[in-house]
């Protein structure tokens, strides 16, 4: 393992620790221990400008996380069920259900 590799992982076994001292083991998502399963979350998600910080993480199982990604794929996931089990007959109909 590089050196950058060893630093990045004593950063993120140190963060890990800091919210295992704050919150305690117990994932923030389904609140079960968690049993050395860390998977960092970020409370705003990275990628709508939440920051590596802190106070924007929390420890969650890793499926847990996984399950909680980005709000707008998973509507976009059952609309394009909706339209598949033929719930929309006409794509007016589609287009009014997106307002």
């Amino acid at each position: 393992m590089s050196i950058n590799a060893n630093k990045k992982q004593r950063h993120r076994q140190n963060t890990i620790n800091n919210i295992l001292n704050r919150d305690g083991d117990n994932c923030w998502l389904c609140k079960q221990k968690l049993n050395g399963d860390y998977s960092l979350d970020h409370i705003i998600p990275f990628s709508d400008g939440g920051k590596k910080v802190l106070s924007n993480l929390n420890l969650a199982h890793t499926p847990c996380n996984n399950r909680r990604f980005n709000p707008i794929c998973i509507e976009l996931e059952e609309l394009k069920l909706q339209i598949k089990f033929g719930e929309y007959t006409y794509f007016d109909d589609f287009l009014m259900s997106l307002i």
